[in-house]
């Protein structure tokens, strides 16, 4: 006679074997992906040439007092590649135009969001981000 096996050795042991399992994978996946990358570092995409590009992650802030206009911009853009760090508002001088902040050396990153989410481009300031475009939306 075979006998009924117990609650537990049917399904508890099973259960606590699947969970660790899946536990150590994501853990050293993780470790192997290196995924702890905070999002202000530097991101490299591909490109249809095939050589790769430097990104940068985004900073949007409404630069107007309509509500939700940087979101809308974040998930515009996003969907277009870019990595959104912040979404804001803007408390800077009051500006005409939307406008992206770059750090030193990231112009030619900036003239490819200008190119996505329109607007000029500039040169960030002490005060800003030095390690992120700053788009501020004005429209």
């Amino acid at each position: 006679m075979s006998g009924r096996q117990s609650f537990s050795k049917r399904v508890l042991i099973p259960l606590v074997v699947i969970i660790a399992t899946v536990s150590g994978l994501a853990f050293f996946g993780t470790k192997l992906l290196n995924l702890k990358a905070g999002p202000s570092s530097p991101v490299i995409v591909a490109t249809e040439s095939g050589k790769p590009v430097e990104s940068l992650a985004v900073l949007v802030l409404n630069g107007t007092t309509k509500s939700g206009l940087a979101r809308v911009t974040a998930d515009e853009i996003s969907k277009k590649g870019w990595t959104i760090k912040t979404v804001g508002n803007y408390t800077g001088p009051k500006l005409k135009k939307t406008t992206i902040y770059y750090p030193a050396g990231y112009k030619d990153i900036a003239k490819n969001l200008a190119a996505d989410a329109g607007g000029k481009i500039a040169k960030a300031d002490a005060s800003m981000s030095q390690s992120a475009l700053t788009l501020v939306v004005v429209r």
